[in-house]
Order: C-alpha cells, then sequence, then structure tokens
C-alpha cells in the first residue's frame, strides 16, 4: 500500500520538534538526580507501552526500543523531587499528570503543540521533555506507522519499533529514533493515538548518557501515560 510523502513526513518529524524544545530551559534546578542509566537494548518490565522486540513492519526488520529499568548502578538509581502537576490539553481534550520537578512548556512549544511539558533538571545538556501535536484522523494508522517506519530506515535514520499498545484505552502505534543534538544523544519515543476524529502524535524525548537511558526517565515516560485521561468524545 502506499502513503503518501506528506503523512510520512508528519510522521517523523515529532522528533526534531520535541529536540527544539528539549534544549529549551523552564526554570532551571539544581538536579538531585544522577545521569547515569541502563541498557538501552532490553525491554522496560512493566512499561505501560509494553515490550519491544524485534519484528517486522512492511518487509523492514526492526530493532528493539525501550530500556530496561533494572537499577545496576547507584548512579541510576535516581529519584524526583516535588508534586506532580496535572496538565490540561490547549484543545481541552485530554489532560495528565507531569512528573515531579516537570513544567509546563506549551509558551515554548512549536506551531501545531496542544501540550507541552519539560523536566525542570537537566541530563546531560538537554531536559527531559514531552510534545504533543494534533493532526488529522488516519484510518489505517498502524500501516501507516509501519511504512513511516520503514522510510526513516531507508534514510538511515536510528529507527525502532515500539509494541502496540494503548493510551486511556486507545490503540496506540509508535517507535523510538535516536538523534544527536548539541553533543547530546537524544532518544524520541514517539507514539501515535486518533481520538475523537483527530491524531495525536506523543513525543517523549529524554539524553542518553554513555549509551544508555536512566531509570528516572523510564518511570516518568509510563507515569505519564499512565496518568492520561481522555475527555467525553463529542
Amino acid at each position: 500500500m502506499s502513503f503518501p510523502l506528506r503523512t510520512r513526513v508528519r510522521l517523523a518529524v515529532a522528533a526534531t520538534m520535541a529536540l527544539a524544545l528539549a534544549g529549551c530551559s523552564v526554570t532551571e534546578t539544581t538536579s538531585t538526580t544522577s545521569s547515569a542509566i541502563t541498557d538501552d537494548a532490553a525491554s522496560t518490565s512493566g512499561s505501560v507501552f509494553g515490550d519491544e522486540s524485534d519484528s517486522t513492519a512492511d518487509d523492514a526488520t526492526i530493532t528493539s526500543d525501550e530500556s530496561a529499568a533494572t537499577g545496576g548502578s547507584e548512579a541510576a538509581k535516581t529519584t524526583a523531587q516535588g508534586p506532580v502537576t496535572t496538565v490540561e490539553a490547549d484543545d481541552e481534550t485530554f489532560s495528565l499528570e507531569a512528573p515531579a520537578g516537570w513544567k509546563d512548556a506549551i509558551d515554548t512549544a512549536p506551531n501545531g503543540t496542544v501540550l507541552a511539558a519539560q523536566s525542570t533538571t537537566r541530563t546531560g545538556d538537554s531536559f527531559n521533555t514531552l510534545v504533543v501535536t494534533k493532526g488529522d484522523l488516519i484510518a489505517d494508522l498502524d500501516e501507516v506507522v509501519a511504512a513511516s517506519i520503514e522510510t526513516l530506515q531507508d534514510d538511515d535514520t536510528d529507527v525502532r519499533a515500539a509494541s502496540d499498545s494503548r493510551i486511556d484505552g486507545l490503540k496506540a502505534y509508535g517507535f523510538s529514533t535516536t538523534d544527536t543534538s548539541g553533543g547530546d544523544t537524544i532518544t524520541n519515543r514517539l507514539r501515535y493515538v486518533n481520538f475523537d476524529g483527530s491524531l495525536y502524535t506523543v513525543t517523549f524525548s529524554t539524553a542518553q548518557v554513555d549509551g544508555e537511558i536512566s531509570e528516572l526517565a523510564n518511570q516518568e515516560f509510563d507515569d505519564i501515560v499512565d496518568s492520561w485521561s481522555w475527555s467525553e468524545q463529542d
């Protein structure tokens, strides 16, 4: 099946949008957490997005996404401080709880963003960041995401497929990309979900240190989606 290039580009470009925000501070505080992290090659136990495994999407071989929060060294055991913050989308279609130590970042987000939040402590030179954008509904979303993965691979992008999952009961599809920005290696976890006639693109970005993602970032990622609540559909 053939898919319009514009659709593929829209799916792929969300990672770039998140990268732009990841380098921008909200209100930076002195970090009380470590930036050392765990193995990105293993699956996250109990992840809301499910385990990632070697799979094939439109004949493209995909490698494993999501890192394991296995503990490891003392440096990998990080904690966040402060209360969680409830953040509502600008279009009022959903709300979620931003992790402790995060701030609403919609004022510094790219155009088309309906929700943005960001940590106030750095990992490397960057901040953990959540960006949610809104676009046109895609009926065959699973096929379009699979085609997007194939396109990114053809462009030699480091892309890893994610297991199908649910966001507050709705089926979501996605993948992760890894890019270098401002000296940091940034992993962008993207999930796509249709709701009430629109497509929502969820991008969670975090910096790697020594090729790994922090246990804290993994937990924040899961907690955000666990707290997601859609409004009543029209």
